[in-house]
């Protein structure tokens, strides 16, 4: 069977990797986070990622570092923090890190990027969705390409979602010089990635969360917990029938156009 384009599952807890890991081949990976439903994607725990190292050796791990939710522009403490988290994750023998720094403008921060992706070394680097707050995709394509480590652009392309951004990702794919991957992320599951193979063909990696907002429903411990402030118990949990969906169609695409 032709070898299919890798998939990138963002989780943020072992419910999520569990549902997602028997469905992954060699060459996916999971992007592991905290806080995706209030935060986007924080760093993660170290103890998640030493139980997902032990549990599913052989899928790949790429880490977040983003240390609060907002804006990509940091202070000298939080980029020290950032520092500490990679050195503790390479350590712990994580495949690739996720970062990206922007400067007030949303210009993209080459030198603290450099920085943090010359901790991170010799590991690749991704420069995630901060791209998509940048003013103008060109130049920052031109400085992330500039910085060594990066191999990776996360992008939906300025937009919501990789559809709503597919005519910048087809652009994208074609203007990135040969050693950054871009990887269309937002929105996509099988349907949508169907659409945005016919409208941005060059597509080699997808990023995805298949996932939705869950909630576990009312308890009185969790109502007590909510009226003292501890949160309301929501999370983000993926749906494997989602993924498998997406896994199937990547697979029939690499059939179709098997040299």
């Amino acid at each position: 069977m032709p070898r299919r384009i890798p998939l990138e599952v963002c989780i943020d807890s072992l419910d999520s990797a569990n549902a997602a890991a028997p469905l992954l081949s060699p060459g996916d990976r999971f992007e592991v986070c905290s806080s995706l439903l209030a935060g986007g994607g924080l760093t993660p725990s170290i103890g998640l990622v030493l139980v997902l190292k032990e549990l599913y050796p052989d899928i790949a791990l790429f880490v977040m570092i983003r240390p609060r939710p907002g804006s990509f522009v940091y202070t000298h403490a939080e980029v020290e923090i950032m520092a500490a988290d990679i050195k503790a994750f390479r350590s712990a023998g994580v495949d690739g890190i996720v970062v990206g720094c922007l400067h007030p403008d949303g210009e993209v921060d080459i030198e603290t990027t450099q920085l943090l992706a010359d901790v991170a070394e010799p590991l690749p680097v991704t420069f995630h969705r901060a791209f998509d707050v940048t003013p103008d995709w060109q130049r920052a394509a031109d400085d992330i390409s500039s910085i060594r480590g990066i191999t990776r652009i996360l992008t939906s392309g300025h937009s919501a979602t990789a559809i709503q951004g597919a005519a910048e990702l087809d652009e994208l794919f074609r203007y990135v010089p040969r050693h950054i991957t871009v990887i269309p992320a937002s929105g996509l599951n099988a349907d949508t990635l169907a659409e945005l193979w016919r409208r941005a063909p060059l597509i080699s990696e997808a990023h995805l969360s298949a996932s939705a907002p869950y909630n576990p429903g009312p308890t009185p411990t969790l109502a007590r917990g909510v009226a003292l402030g501890f949160g309301s118990g929501d999370e983000w949990r993926l749906n494997p029938h989602k993924l498998e969906a997406v896994v199937d169609l990547a697979e029939r695409y690499a059939e179709r156009h098997a040299p």
